[in-house]
C-alpha cells in the first residue's frame, strides 16, 4: 500500500478567493484531510525525484541567543563554535527576545530587563561581562561558526523615555559598526513582541519605519522583520499598509503545544504528541479547529503579503520551542529533543524561510528548563538531544524538497534531493520499529549510501544509531527503530 502525500505546499492559499475569506478552520481541515493510514505489514513510499516542490531554505536550522544568559565559559575553547560549523548551523539571532526591548549595544547591562536608559536604573545593578554576551563576543562567534547573523534593534526605550531621535541613532549607528566588522547585508529585527507596549499595530509600524529607513540608510543591503505571534490575517495587513514599505520579513513566534500561558487552553501531555501530526500551535488561528498548523502557515503568510501587494517577503520563526513547564507534561529529556526535532521537520516541510531554536541557555533549576535548551546547565553545558536532530536535518538546506509522506499519525517522513543525493528522513513516535520501503521514479538508484537514527540512551541524551539499507533494483528498505529520528541517504543517477 501506498501512502498518501501531503497536502501540496501553497495549495490551501491559492484556493482562497479573497482576503476577505481567510479561515483557518480551513487551513486545519485541508491538512488533516491529506492523512492516511499506513499498511498493516509496512508502508512503500514512492519519490518522484524529477519533481521538486521548491528549495529548501539554506538558513533553516538556526539558534537563538539571549545575551544575559550566554556565560564566556560556554565559547571560551571555541569547540561550541566549531560544533555550530560542523553540524550545520546555519543562522543565529542576537541579542534574544525580551531582552531586545531593554538592549543597548554601546553599553549593554548584562541583565534580561535592565534598562540603562531608565533614570532610575543603577549601573551597580549591571552584571559582570563574563555572565553574557557582547556584540564582538558575538561578531567573533559569527566569523568563528560561520553562521548568517541576526541582529535585534531596541525601538521601546525611545518610547519609553521620550528619546525617539536618540533610539533611531543608535540603531543606525548599530548598522554601520556590524557592516564596518564584516557583517553586512545582514538580517535584523526591529522590537520583539511589544507592539501593544507602543499603542498598537499601526503606531508600531511607523516607529519600525522610521528605524528601518535610517538602518537601511547606512546598509541598503539588509534584510528587516517585524514580529507579530498571532498570525492574524488583519493584522498582518495593518501593519503593511503603514510600515511604508520598509518590512523585508515576518517572524511569528510559537511553542509547542504554544507560548505562553494563555487561559482556557489544557496543557499538552506526552501521549498527545505522539499522535499528532501535524503539528500545531494551539493557541493561534482556529481552537476549536486545533489551531495553527506550522507546516501550512509559511504559505498562507505569504499569500497574505502577495494580496497585499508585497511579495516575496520572507517568513520566519525564530522563537520556536517548547511552551512553559506547566504546560508540557510527562516528557524527559530524550522525548523533548524528539520532539523539537518533530518541530522543525515541520518548518522544513512547511518552506519557512528563517527559523531559530529558543534557545541557547535556558537558565532554571527544573528538569523542564534544563532538558528543554539545546545545551544542560545541570551538565557542563553538555548538548541535549536535540542537536543530533538539529545536524541531521541541517543536511538538507539549500536542497530540493521532493515531498513529505505519512505512514499514519505517530510517523512521518519526507525527502530532499541534494545533487546525486537524495535524503529520506523518517521520524517514528510509535513504541514499535517501523519498516519503510523506498521506491525512486525519476531516476536509477545507483547506492544505498548510509542511514543514521537518533535513538534513546540511558542517560536521556540520545545517540546517533546506525540503520541498515537493504534492497534491490530501485528500491531500499529501512526500519527505523521506535521513538526515533532517521535520516537515510542514497545516490541517484539521472532518468530512468
Amino acid at each position: 500500500m501506498h501512502v498518501v502525500d501531503r497536502f501540496r505546499p501553497g495549495a490551501m492559499v491559492k484556493a482562497l478567493p479573497g482576503l476577505a475569506t481567510v479561515c483557518a478552520a480551513a487551513l486545519v481541515m485541508a491538512v488533516t484531510a491529506s492523512t492516511s493510514g499506513a499498511a498493516a505489514n509496512g508502508d512503500v513510499v514512492t519519490i518522484d525525484t524529477a519533481a521538486p516542490q521548491f528549495r529548501v531554505s539554506d538558513r533553516l536550522v538556526g539558534l537563538h541567543f539571549v545575551y544575559s544568559s550566554e556565560q564566556d565559559e560556554i565559547y571560551a575553547d571555541g569547540a561550541f563554535a566549531r560544533w555550530a560549523r560542523e553540524a550545520g548551523i546555519t543562522l543565529g539571532r542576537y541579542p534574544g527576545g525580551t531582552v531586545v526591548q531593554y538592549w543597548n549595544w554601546r553599553s549593554p547591562t548584562g541583565v534580561l530587563v535592565g534598562d540603562n536608559w531608565d533614570p532610575d536604573w543603577s549601573p551597580a545593578s549591571d552584571a559582570p561581562p563574563d555572565e553574557w554576551m557582547s556584540l564582538d563576543e558575538y561578531l567573533a562567534f559569527v566569523k568563528a561558526s560561520g553562521i548568517a547573523p541576526v541582529f535585534g534593534v531596541n525601538s521601546l526605550s525611545g518610547e519609553r523615555f521620550d528619546r525617539r531621535g536618540d533610539s533611531i541613532e543608535r540603531a543606525a549607528a548599530m548598522v554601520r559598526y556590524v557592516k564596518a566588522q564584516g557583517s553586512g547585508g545582514a538580517d535584523w529585527y526591529i522590537g520583539n513582541e511589544d507592539i501593544h507596549r507602543h499603542g498598537g499595530i499601526e503606531a508600531f509600524a511607523a516607529v519600525f519605519a522610521e528605524h528601518a529607513v535610517a538602518m537601511k540608510r547606512e546598509d541598503p543591503e539588509i534584510r528587516v522583520f517585524w514580529n507579530d505571534n498571532p498570525g492574524d490575517p488583519e493584522r498582518i495587513r495593518r501593519f503593511l499598509a503603514h510600515d511604508r514599505g520598509t518590512a523585508d520579513g515576518f517572524e511569528t513566534h510559537g511553542k509547542w503545544p504554544y507560548g505562553g500561558d494563555p487561559p482556557g487552553l489544557e496543557p499538552g501531555t506526552f501521549d498527545e504528541w505522539r499522535s499528532e501530526h501535524p503539528l500545531r500551535d494551539r493557541k493561534n488561528f482556529d481552537r476549536k479547529a486545533g489551531g495553527r498548523v506550522w507546516r501550512e502557515a509559511a504559505d498562507f503568510y505569504r499569500e497574505i503579503a502577495r494580496q497585499a501587494g508585497r511579495p516575496g517577503l520572507l517568513i520566519a520563526n525564530n522563537e520556536y520551542g517548547l511552551g512553559k513547564e506547566e504546560n508540557l507534561r510527562g516528557f524527559d529529556r530524550y522525548s523533548r529533543g524528539l520532539l523539537l526535532t518533530d518541530f522543525l521537520s515541520e518548518l522544513l516541510i512547511g518552506n519557512w524561510d528563517r527559523t531559530a531554536f529558543w534557545s541557547t541557555v535556558l537558565p532554571g533549576a527544573s528538569d523542564h528548563r534544563d532538558g528543554g535548551g539545546l545545551l544542560s546547565t545541570r551538565h557542563g553545558y553538555r548538548k541535549n538531544p536535540f542537536h543530533l536532530g538539529m545536524a541531521l536535518i541541517a543536511a538538507a538546506q539549500g536542497g530540493e524538497f521532493l515531498r513529505s509522506f505519512t505512514l499514519d499519525d505517530s510517523s512521518y517522513g519526507y525527502a530532499v534531493k541534494q545533487g546525486d543525493t537524495v535524503l529520506v528522513f523518517v521520524l517514528n513516535k510509535s513504541d514499535g520499529d517501523r519498516a519503510v520501503r523506498v521506491r525512486f521514479d525519476g531516476s536509477r538508484l545507483e547506492e544505498r549510501l548510509a542511514a543514521t537514527a537518533l535513538v534513546e540512551t540511558d542517560d536521556g541524551f540520545g545517540a546517533y544509531r546506525s540503520i541498515e539499507l537493504r534492497g534491490d533494483g530501485d528500491s531500499a528498505e529501512l526500519v527505523a527503530p521506535e521513538m526515533s529520528f532517521t535520516r537515510a541517504d542514497f545516490r541517484i543517477e539521472g532518468r530512468l
